[in-house]
């Protein structure tokens, strides 16, 4: 796989919240932004930049993977004392829960912002300004990319959608402006989320990701390319119990062939925990391995910020279950054996980068794929949503479902490939939310309630005083 780098110029952005901190802009702003969108490399420039910026500590580098929803999901055992003791329990009115929670919202806004300045400047432009393809793959990618963080607000900071679906929250906010963006319910988000990626998707369907071979310096895989949008969509749709659709764009996804199911002898060849072959869109980042080693490596003594994998995990996996197999590791400690998660191990020196795959985030994989096209043809034929949920369970070594299995049996099937399939990538939490379970396996094997109030993060106290923003 080709090594990227991704260039970092990022245009100066105003911070849409409440928050009068971004009316703090510098005079040289819109002297910077004219000679930044200039020309075609300046317009990639700052796309790239939103990339990174999905990749920081407050999105998909630590956040929305590694550790805080998947806290909520209980997936780790934290002790009394450990700063995230009070996210187990859906607690987010603490003032580590209420920073965390503001800084998700102000980064992923903020990078809204940098994808709405994009748009707005390309379209003011025209294509004619771009070579090639270049005008579609870099307004479509904006378009993709606002979509994607306004979806996961929603799923963050909105009531779950099967239960209450007319719930007022995140703002949908397309447009580069000063002003604020009135909340819309989450069927009104749902369908501006759905209408920018189907725009993304038209923009994109001569991306270069669906030809054999694709042309020298374009690098097109772990982006918002063509088959990603189209991943996104199955996602949204199922979200919104469209169940048709959802299946129609997992089927393109998987009918590409492009997405391959890993191989287990690259695990070890290529130290590639990540399963770098499966990833429909995956964030680079430099930040990997040293916030993984925050997390995932144990020091004797005082760890606040320690993640250890909580018992239940290892009664999840059965059969030769290559994910438990190349995940997770043992550890002894003063305190007894421990279980640490080992996807996201990286190199600590430079010179053996070489022997590793790109330091990835995975966000969208072709097991979810799988997973979504079984759900959806299980609701008219269960025996094709078992066949399809078989087909993947042997590609990772697991004991596969009787074919004869009823639908309760099914269900439980998917939903304990959401637990194996997807720790440390946040994916958990986002499934639990979407089935509106009203109890969850907690970290001590315990069975814990929930309803909306644990389901919904509150928006941030800026949002709610500064903003006026309505709360339910």
């Amino acid at each position: 796989m080709k090594k990227i780098t991704y260039l970092f110029v990022l245009a100066s952005v105003m911070m849409l919240s409440a928050c009068q901190d971004w009316l703090d802009v510098k005079p040289s702003s819109e002297v910077d932004q004219v000679e930044l969108f200039a020309s075609e490399e300046g317009y990639m420039d700052a796309l790239n930049g939103t990339y990174l910026m999905l990749g920081e500590n407050s999105l998909y580098g630590d956040r929305l993977t590694m550790s805080f929803t998947d806290i909520l999901a209980q997936n780790y055992f934290i002790p009394s004392g450990h700063n995230y003791i009070d996210l187990v329990f859906h607690n987010y009115e603490t003032e580590f829960g209420e920073n965390h929670i503001s800084g998700i919202w102000n980064k992923a806004y903020n990078v809204i912002a940098n994808c709405n300045n994009i748009i707005s400047h390309i379209e003011m432009d025209g294509a004619d300004k771009f070579s090639g393809n270049n005008y579609n793959l870099i307004k479509g990618e904006a378009i993709a990319m606002r979509a994607l963080l306004h979806f996961d607000m929603l799923r963050l900071f909105n009531a779950p959608f099967k239960g209450n679906p007319e719930f007022l929250g995140v703002p949908y906010v397309d447009e580069y402006k000063i002003e604020l963006t009135e909340q819309s319910t989450t069927s009104e988000a749902l369908a501006l989320i759905v209408g920018d990626l189907l725009t993304a998707y038209e923009l994109l369907k001569n991306d270069v990701i669906t030809d054999e071979e694709q042309p020298d310096g374009l690098y097109r895989e772990n982006r918002l390319n063509y088959y990603a949008v189209a991943a996104l969509l199955a996602r949204v749709y199922l979200y919104q119990e469209d169940f048709a659709n959802a299946a129609l764009y997992a089927e393109e996804v998987i009918q590409s062939e492009y997405f391959k199911w890993m191989n287990p002898a690259d695990v070890i060849g290529g130290n590639d925990y990540v399963f770098y072959s499966e990833l429909i869109l995956g964030l680079y980042s430099d930040n990997v391995g040293q916030t993984a080693r925050n997390y995932f490596v144990h020091k004797d003594g005082s760890q606040p910020n320690e993640l250890i994998c909580a018992n239940r995990s290892a009664d999840w996996y059965d059969g030769d279950d290559i994910r438990y197999k190349y995940w997770f590791e043992v550890v002894s400690t003063m305190d007894g054996d421990k279980r640490f998660m080992k996807k996201y191990n990286r190199p600590i020196e430079d010179d053996e980068e070489a022997f590793y795959e790109d330091p990835v985030l995975p966000i969208v994989k072709i097991s979810e794929m799988y997973l979504i096209l079984a759900e959806c043809k299980a609701k008219t034929n269960l025996q094709d949503g078992i066949t399809i949920l078989n087909q993947m369970l042997a590609e990772r070594r697991a004991v596969e479902l009787d074919p004869a299995a009823d639908e309760v049996a099914f269900t439980e099937a998917i939903s304990k490939e959401y637990e194996r399939e997807f720790y440390g990538e946040g994916q958990l939490f986002f499934f639990y939310k979407r089935m509106n379970y009203p109890s969850i396996i907690g970290m001590d094997g315990s069975n814990i309630p929930m309803d909306d109030t644990k389901y919904t993060l509150p928006l941030p106290a800026n949002e709610v005083e500064l903003g006026g923003r309505v709360t339910e």
